[in-house]
């Protein structure tokens, strides 16, 4: 009884580590964005939504590095027999995860300058880096996702 009760408690602990809670809003919230920087152009109030989603998810990106270093984390990247590949993926999840902060930053000060004006014609460029680190970005976290499986 004894051991399925410990079993039980580390099922209930992975589910509730805080950095994959964090990780797992990530995914949520870059959904919401993604949604929201494709309907843009013909919303052009939708700027001010995003611009505040962008800096939760910005937020979400200062908890998980607070927590990577501060005592609350483990080392969970290395298994057993992929030790070697495991410590490599987890030097590039990190050179990976500074992207997506980089980027977003500038696409929240290009929100902020714009504001509604972003579905302008003469705005067309910017839109479009707003768009680009969006889904970039996304596609950035989805990768980190499939290398922490590893």
């Amino acid at each position: 009884m004894n051991g399925i009760l410990s079993a039980n408690q580390v099922i209930v602990y992975n589910l509730l580590d805080p950095g994959s809670v964090l990780y797992a809003s990530l995914f949520v919230l870059f959904g919401a964005a993604v949604t929201l920087v494709f309907l843009l152009k013909e919303r052009p109030a939708l700027s001010w939504p995003l611009m505040s989603l962008l800096v939760v998810i910005e937020c979400i990106f200062a908890g998980i590095l607070a927590l990577e270093f501060s005592a609350a984390s483990n080392v969970r990247y290395t298994f057993e027999t992929f030790t070697r590949l495991s410590d490599a993926l987890s030097t590039h999840r990190w050179l990976l995860f500074q992207m997506p902060a980089i980027v977003l930053a500038a696409s929240i000060i290009v929100l902020a300058t714009y504001r509604d004006h972003i579905a302008q014609k003469h705005a067309r460029y910017y839109r479009g880096f707003v768009i680009l680190s969006v889904f970039i970005s996304f596609c950035a976290i989805l990768v980190i996702g499939i290398e922490s499986l590893v």
